[in-house]
């Protein structure tokens, strides 16, 4: 039973950023079964959900918070159910949540229904036998009659019947309840039985909608150690045949223990725990594939290597994007502490240490919707966190900020990147005549247009497309850029000098096939031309309306004389700066506030020169007084023009 003060210190703990947001629990597994996440961020709302086990027995309640300011705040629990290893998913303001009742083995999904009687409307999967508890993924292709939204429930079942354990995949479709199962993969016997399964879903390609990616790994028998295993589903044509990933090199790569998959842009992604070289200690690798190729990239090693940690009990890496990383290392016999590697953003640091044990890390990035201009990232990471030994434990919250190295730029926060300039041409390319190089610059060239295909884009996303130009003439050229015969852009450019264009992808050409076709067109000069393509993925927390105007379209002549570029530091306790460019003389105002839409403080106002302009905030009102801890918008204006921006006052 969950006392009233636990309640009250769970909801109103609102340690943000330094020490994290806390909710109590009885269980050291409260975060824990690597397979399934419990930190979850909606991009259609910008709202963060999660849920956590409170106990371990079947009757133990699973409890549900959400936050609609970046974790500042965080809602009244809500009981979702009864049991352990809870995981959670959200789209277009959805929330789903599955988790297992082990002595019963059961499996159950609840889906959230604001404004009903009850707020949870649950279903059961699964009445029996089910030997893991469930991960879970987005479902945005639903062929069946008046459904709205679904998920794919993932877990491993044991068929008494004819002695079988079966990774299972179960179609859970509201309001008409349970409506589809696969068999993924099965094998005979006691010894050989699955466990810890994971699921991504990701847009589809030519051969469908949708790609449901399923990694997991096997028990270890007489003949074999540990083994990861995966296979692609792509409804409703059917599935690929499992097969054994780690098998690359085993002596390297095997015992295999809770790989975690994820899919983002063309590429699905593998996490796992797994020895290094032969010894028996525990190592973070990351495998990647092509969304349409089986082939596996060479395997990356993602974990620190420090002789101070013990590594045998490094376990449970997750990873957001492409980019982040989280896991658990073990630094002494009682202590465990939350590590991430953000990949290009910066080096393998600390979440959290702590003399106590901090385990079972789950974790969101999040791309603020400036953040191709603006380069940072977001880490939200939740984990379950001892108070004292032995218990009770605590869930906590932590947001992290990190910037991307200044010359990555663009190609850190890259979606996807379309190869061009080959002799072959990229599978984007749908239509070329040819490639060119001029000076240091290789080019995809057309005589009267060329055409490239984007793959893979999500509706619930705001996209945003980069083209790098050169052409070697001597005369000024003009280019149109149309996506689904949509017009985004008309650029004049000077001879033999790059020009980068930005063009927003107008929702509607890939809210219903995932795609969209770009054509570029010649309208003045000898060529099309085309030196780089990329795709980025931002959270379209304001929805941008699609077509020409500059919000659409950034390129040429159309752009801002006034832009925000970068905030920072954030979260900050001092001071924070606001850097802002002016290509041409204008009348602004950068002031700051709050989320109710008040004005806080003004920053600058009046007439400004061109130049690349800053102004600070030192955390105050415009009466002097300290402002409470909290999100605050920075908002740019100028000629009837916003530009803005989030950041973080912390305690």
């Amino acid at each position: 039973m969950v006392s009233k003060l636990s309640l009250v210190l769970g909801v109103l703990g609102l340690l943000f950023m330094a020490a994290g947001q806390g909710f109590f629990s009885e269980t050291p597994l409260a975060t824990a079964y690597n397979q399934g996440r419990h930190l979850a961020l909606d991009p259609t709302t910008g709202w963060l959900h999660l849920v956590y086990a409170y106990g371990d027995a079947d009757t133990s309640p699973i409890y549900y918070s959400h936050s609609p300011d970046h974790g500042t705040s965080w809602s009244q629990i809500e009981e979702v159910g009864r049991g352990t290893g809870p995981c959670i998913v959200c789209e277009d303001g959805r929330v789903w949540v599955s988790y297992w009742r082990q002595t019963e083995r059961k499996v159950f999904a609840a889906i959230r229904v604001p404004g009903g009687e009850s707020p949870w409307v649950t279903f059961e999967l699964c009445a029996s036998d089910a030997w893991s508890a469930p991960a879970m993924a987005v479902c945005r292709f639903l062929p069946y009659p008046n459904a709205i939204t679904g998920v794919y429930v993932v877990y491993n079942w044991f068929d008494v019947n004819t002695t079988f354990y079966v990774i299972v995949a179960k179609t859970v479709a509201f309001p008409t309840g349970v409506v589809g199962t696969k068999h993924i993969h099965a094998v005979p016997g006691w010894f050989s039985q699955f466990f810890t399964p994971s699921v991504a879903s990701t847009p589809g390609g030519e051969l469908g909608p949708e790609y449901v990616h399923i990694a997991w790994c096997t028990q270890p028998t007489h003949e074999s150690d540990p083994q990861l295993w995966f296979s692609r589903v792509v409804p409703p044509h059917g599935q690929e045949p499992a097969y054994r990933v780690s098998g690359f090199n085993p002596d390297m790569l095997e015992p295999v223990f809770n790989p975690s998959v994820e899919g983002y842009g063309d590429s699905v992604y593998v996490v796992w725990r797994a020895k290094e070289q032969g010894d028996e200690y525990g190592m973070i690798w990351r495998a990647q594939r092509h969304l349409e190729f089986r082939e596996w990239e060479p395997y990356l090693f993602v974990d620190l290597d420090d002789p101070s940690f013990d590594h045998r009990y490094t376990d449970c890496p997750q990873m957001s994007t492409r980019w982040a990383h989280v896991w658990h290392e073990r630094k002494s016999v009682t202590a465990h502490d939350i590590w991430a590697n953000m990949f290009m953003c910066g080096p393998t640091i600390p979440l959290q240490e702590d003399p106590l044990q901090s385990m079972y890390p789950s974790t969101v990035l999040e791309f603020p919707a400036w953040a191709p201009v603006q380069p940072f990232v977001a880490l939200y990471t939740v984990w379950t966190n001892e108070i004292e030994p032995g218990g009770p434990f605590k869930v906590k919250f932590l947001c992290d900020t990190f910037y991307v190295p200044p010359q990555d730029g663009f190609k850190s926060l890259v979606y996807y990147d379309a190869q061009v300039a080959d002799s072959v041409k990229s599978r984007y390319c749908m239509a070329r005549d040819g490639f060119k190089r001029w000076r240091d610059y290789a080019v995809d060239f057309g005589r009267d247009s060329l055409k490239y295909r984007l793959y893979y884009l999500n509706p619930n996303y705001d996209y945003l497309v980069m083209a790098v130009l050169f052409h070697g003439g001597r005369s000024v050229w003009e280019q149109s850029f149309a996506l689904d015969s949509v017009q985004v852009a008309r650029v004049r450019f000077r001879p033999e000098v790059p020009e980068t264009v930005l063009v927003y992808v107008p929702r509607e050409t890939y809210a219903r096939d995932f795609r969209a076709d770009l054509d570029i067109r010649r309208l003045a000069g000898d060529y099309a031309v085309l030196s780089e393509l990329r795709v980025f993925q931002c959270y379209p927390y304001r929805r941008r309306p699609g077509g020409t105007d500059h919000e659409a379209g950034l390129a040429g002549e159309d752009v801002s004389a006034v832009r925000l570029m970068q905030l920072g530091p954030s979260p900050f306790a001092a001071s924070t700066v606001v850097s802002y460019v002016v290509t041409q003389p204008r009348r602004l105002e950068v002031s700051v506030y709050d989320v109710l839409g008040r004005q806080i403080r003004r920053l600058a106002s009046g007439r400004f020169g061109p130049g690349n302009l800053t102004a600070g905030w030192d955390g105050l009102d415009e009466v002097g007084s300290r402002a409470l801890p909290g999100v605050y918008l920075v908002r740019l204006q100028s000629d009837g023009r916003s530009h803005s921006g989030k950041v973080v006052l912390s305690r």
